[in-house]
């Protein structure tokens, strides 16, 4: 495999290996693992008779690697992270006979709710644990390259059961960590790269202090001391400067990497994870001992997972994430993306798509927009939406599977956000979606969503034949409407 492949997959192998390495020094201090285990355990291990991970065996981990499967995989089958996917995954996770190996306490809260019906951006806890960022990982993966995506996805992955900022924060600079390793950079420069993406004064603190306390060449039980200081608890902000300093103490070194950072006791697993994670995705898979990848379970299923993602990163043409919020004015509904829109990564890029331009002439946006400025419609009140999230050529391409699947999707969302109207662009498209034998442009008899008015548009499409000008007086007529119901 070429290096940038040979990193995601140390990447996640790398995170998984960290979390079963430190499963056994769960809960013990430092000290604690030298008076057992007659000074640090530098090697696969299972855990003691006193463990609360006593019924599992080496190489076995925890939940820290259940979630970040969870999120491989909604990730993997979406094509994206489609948070409902996401939260459906945890779900099932939250329901599973496995889910018995040390589920923090604001996952499992979020998880309870999710299962009783609450949405995915409501349910999570104000726990500012560390269960977003250790987790986090697919995320970085699957936009590589791209700083804006990874920000917003770790976010909206965060947000599922972890609402504290403190959590979503750490969680994202994680998955910066990810994204810039992942590139071969220096790791020295690390700490410095994440200063700027650090809003929060607590975070930022403990950024300093894990370069400054590097700079003081801690000799092998001084690391321990440092490590102390920064905190090795379930706290996101010790935990991420733990791993940070974990790794970056002996950043070439992945087995060195882990050893210290599960030795530090306390959290070990996470932070042996998410250090595991950035060495992993720093020195690729082959640094990972044999060994180690040997004696850790479904280490192949893992590995799979890490390949999936990677040719997802490496498809030029990937979904377009969603663009809502609660209280939109309107909300415009497309078929699907077609194969300029999925590659640029915005709605509506096709040069000849008239979309960006009626909504302009029309006097729904004040100022002129293009493809690349779509995540600014937030700002005027206005979301964006496909039926289907999947990329073709043209929509016939779309099975019956991947309609019916969207639609239910498309409707759950408008339930949840309720926008004052949702504007579909094209008879073609509402037609389907209602069932109706007869659609006519302009505001409709009934809704999709009961209580949302529906309005439908002549298509924006340069394949419909429909002048230019009629297509504007259909829009100047979305633009009267919009304002008299807002």
């Amino acid at each position: 495999m070429d290096a940038l492949e040979s990193r995601f997959t140390g990447c996640l192998i790398g995170a998984a290996v960290g979390d079963a390495f430190g499963m056994p020094l769960e809960f013990l201090s430092h000290d604690d693992i030298k008076r057992i285990y007659g000074g640090p355990v530098t090697d696969m291990s299972p855990p003691g008779p006193r463990s609360p991970y006593r019924h599992l065996t080496k190489g076995q981990y925890t939940d820290d690697t259940q979630m970040m499967m969870a999120l491989a995989q909604a990730i993997i089958e979406a094509g994206f992270p489609d948070p409902y996917i996401i939260a459906e995954k945890f779900v099932e996770w939250y329901h599973s006979p496995g889910n018995n190996r040390g589920p923090g306490v604001g996952c499992m809260q979020a998880c309870r709710k999710l299962s009783q019906g609450e949405c995915w951006d409501r349910a999570g806890s104000d726990s500012a644990g560390n269960g977003a960022a250790m987790r986090v990982m697919p995320v970085a993966l699957m936009y590589h390259g791209d700083t804006a995506r990874i920000m917003e996805f770790a976010r909206q992955q965060s947000i599922i059961t972890h609402r504290d900022e403190r959590a979503i924060e750490g969680a994202q600079l994680i998955a910066l960590a990810v994204d810039y390793l992942l590139d071969g950079k220096d790791p020295s420069d690390l700490i410095t790269y994440l200063l700027p993406y650090a809003a929060m004064g607590e975070i930022r603190q403990q950024l300093l202090k894990v370069r400054a306390l590097l700079e003081l060449k801690a000799d092998s039980e001084g690391v321990f001391s440092h490590m102390a200081s920064l905190g090795t608890s379930g706290y996101i902000v010790h935990t991420m400067g733990a791993a940070l300093y974990a790794f970056l103490h002996s950043p070439y070194d992945f087995g060195q990497v882990v050893v210290t950072a599960a030795n530090a006791g306390d959290d070990a697993d996470t932070t042996a994870c998410i250090a595991g994670a950035l060495a992993g995705a720093c020195n690729g898979f082959e640094a990972i001992p044999a060994s180690w990848v040997e004696a850790l379970e479904d280490h192949d299923c893992i590995y799979a997972m890490a390949q999936r993602l990677y040719s997802l990163y490496m498809n030029p043409y990937k979904p377009v994430p969603d663009m809502l919020d609660y209280g939109l004015k309107a909300v415009f509904v497309g078929f699907n993306p077609g194969l300029t829109s999925a590659k640029e990564g915005h709605y509506y890029a096709y040069a000849g798509n008239h979309f960006w331009k009626l909504l302009y002439e029309a006097g729904i946006l004040p100022e002129p927009l293009s493809a690349k400025d779509d995540r600014r419609m937030l700002e005027f009140g206005y979301g964006m939406i496909d039926i289907v999230k999947y990329p073709t050529r043209s929509a016939s391409e779309i099975t019956a599977q991947q309609y019916q699947q969207g639609r239910q999707r498309l409707l759950r969302a408008l339930q949840q956000y309720r926008p004052r109207l949702v504007c579909y662009n094209g008879k073609t498209i509402y037609a389907r979606l209602t069932g109706a034998k007869k659609v006519e442009y302009g505001l409709q008899p009934y809704s999709a969503v009961e209580g949302v008015t529906d309005f439908v548009a002549i298509s924006s499409s340069p394949a419909n034949a429909v002048p230019y000008a009629e297509k504007l007086q259909c829009y100047r007529q979305l633009a009267d409407i919009i304002k008299k119901i807002n």
